[in-house]
């Protein structure tokens, strides 16, 4: 065996040695090893943190204390600021609200001595009505253990977003949605949009292809307040192979505003969806719209579109029509009747802002007669909760309602310019609204929230 002095004439009383035996009987042969003087603390750390009675800004912290003599006072940690605290619980009502805390605590015995910390623990503060200032945006990156301060509400199928580390533009994480023909919405916590001008969304997303299959969608919405229909502003319905930035202004903003993304799956890949933000600036410069739903019929062209003009462009054989109209209509006037053409429409925002040409629609020209090769079709609201109205030219044409399973749901006839439809009795989830001649077909999703 093997001796060792050890000099303890500093050591304070009530020092402890440990050290680790085995006996083995077969050898008899008595083992000892890591041996250990220590002085055992003074002042213990306190255990059992715990958190209640949480707010938008306030938190009750309470802790089990292990000194037999009750400490002077203690010390609250909550993301590395220090709040001195002379009761247990102890409130603190300075928090910020929809922010994650870390929280530990220790024990100042006396003057000269203090005890380790406690273990964390951790909490959410109620996230309440966001104010967004010009000094302080809001940003979220969906980087946490849950979606936080955000919702989701699935409008058809049973597949819902996630947090996701698949992909991010930002950070590690993003949020994810996919499945075929299922979709669900996202859905921001409530903000105060009150005190900054120019509001604008902007957010990075990618749907990229997945073996030539359609791509998922996006579609981005806002209401003014939760009493309030959502309204679209905006859809990406391509696919996005990389993470593209968007850039959106924000109308009607008020006090209690939301927005909310919603995913619609198809045999694509994911929607991914990061870096959300909300701030102020200037205002986006949108791009002109090209008009959309252009048809001919009676010698007459009509489209969709917002602008204050538009450039027409016509072509039969050697024929060409080039002409400006302040109308979303044109009658035709150059033509032979039989002439087989084409025509195009470009929207004039301003100046210096034109719009894409639309697709190009043939006809023959005549002035009596339904001849286009277009059917024009515009539903609203979409989405809806009950009645829908579709506008179409297809007069006389087959209506039929189906869901994204392909079950027929309602048949109908385009009646007049304006149909109506209830989508009442339906079940939440998106609808394919198909109308139908013997010249063209056209369909139309309609969400049913």
């Amino acid at each position: 065996y093997a001796e060792k002095s050890i000099d303890l004439s500093t050591v304070p009383a009530n020092a402890r040695i440990a050290f680790n035996h085995m006996a083995n009987a077969t050898y008899y042969y008595w083992f000892v090893d890591d041996v250990t003087l220590a002085v055992p603390p003074t002042c213990l750390k306190p255990t059992g943190v715990t958190v209640s009675d949480i707010t938008t800004t306030s938190a009750t912290i309470a802790w089990t204390d292990n000194n037999e003599t009750a400490p002077q006072s203690w010390v609250i940690d909550l993301n590395g600021t220090e709040y001195d605290a002379a009761t247990n619980p102890f409130t603190i009502e300075t928090l910020t609200a929809a922010t994650a805390y870390t929280v530990k605590v220790k024990a100042i015995c006396t003057d000269d001595d203090e005890s380790d910390w406690s273990a964390e623990a951790h909490f959410n503060t109620e996230c309440g009505t966001i104010v967004v200032t010009e000094e302080n945006p809001y940003n979220e990156g969906f980087e946490g253990a849950d979606f936080g301060c955000w919702s989701t509400q699935v409008l058809s199928g049973s597949y819902d977003w996630i947090l996701t580390t698949q992909q991010a533009a930002v950070g590690t994480q993003s949020a994810g949605f996919s499945y075929s023909d299922d979709s669900s919405y996202l859905i921001s916590p409530v903000f105060d949009l009150t005190q900054v001008s120019n509001v604008q969304l902007s957010f990075q997303h990618k749907q990229p292809e997945w073996t030539g299959d359609p791509a998922s969608e996006l579609y981005v919405y806002y209401r003014a307040s939760a009493t309030e229909e959502w309204t679209q502003i905006a859809s990406y319905t391509t696919y996005y192979e990389e993470f593209t930035l968007e850039t959106l202004n924000l109308p009607n903003t008020s006090a209690t505003y939301q927005i909310s993304f919603l995913g619609v799956g198809a045999n694509g890949y994911n929607v991914f969806l990061d870096d959300v933000t909300i701030s102020g600036g200037e205002p986006v410069v949108e791009p002109c719209a090209t008009p959309t739903n252009v048809a001919v019929e009676n010698g007459v062209v009509t489209w969709t579109g917002d602008a204050a003009n538009y450039n027409v462009h016509i072509v039969a054989g050697e024929t060409t029509i080039d002409t400006t109209v302040n109308a979303a209509t044109y009658t035709i006037e150059g033509l032979n009747e039989g002439d087989h053409a084409t025509v195009t429409v470009q929207a004039i925002c301003d100046e210096e802002n034109l719009s894409e040409w639309s697709e190009a629609v043939e006809f023959d020209y005549t002035t009596v007669g339904i001849n286009s090769y277009a059917i024009s079709a515009n539903i609203y609201p979409n989405p809806t909760t009950g009645n829908v109205t579709v506008e179409s030219n297809a007069i006389g044409a087959d209506l039929t309602v189906f869901d994204m399973f392909g079950k027929q749901m309602m048949t109908t006839k385009v009646a007049a310019e304006r149909t109506e439809l209830n989508f009442s009795g339906f079940a939440t989830g998106v609808y394919m609204v198909r109308i139908a001649n013997n010249n063209a077909i056209t369909t139309v999703k309609v969400v049913k929230e």
